[in-house]
């Protein structure tokens, strides 16, 4: 597989413990490529690659303890400042779910 930069700058910094990431526990390329077997999809190498070493959650805008006395829905909370990558699980969802038009 392909190793990416950008993926391997955001390995370091995950191996270092910054508080502003929060990732899943990675998954099989067998998995992934069951999925895109499934749905008939291709992923990208680079999407394959982040799911193989985090598979999807998020990356905070502040440390975690910023959020501590915070819901998720309010203005500044994490749900609101923070960015959202899809997991596996997540994308299977969205597609068994999906309808085409006639």
């Amino acid at each position: 597989m392909t190793t990416f930069s950008n993926i391997e700058k955001l390995q370091k910094l995950v191996w270092q413990g910054t508080a502003k990431f929060k990732f899943n526990t990675r998954k099989e390329l067998s998995e992934i490529e069951t999925f895109e077997k499934a749905y008939g999809l291709q992923l990208s190498a680079s999407h394959k690659q982040f799911l193989d070493r985090f598979n999807g959650r998020m990356i905070l805008a502040f440390e975690e303890t910023y959020y501590i006395d915070m819901t998720d829905w309010e203005p500044d909370g994490p749900k609101k400042s923070s960015f959202y990558l899809f997991a596996l699980d997540n994308l299977h969802n969205a597609y068994r779910d999906a309808k085409l038009d006639d």
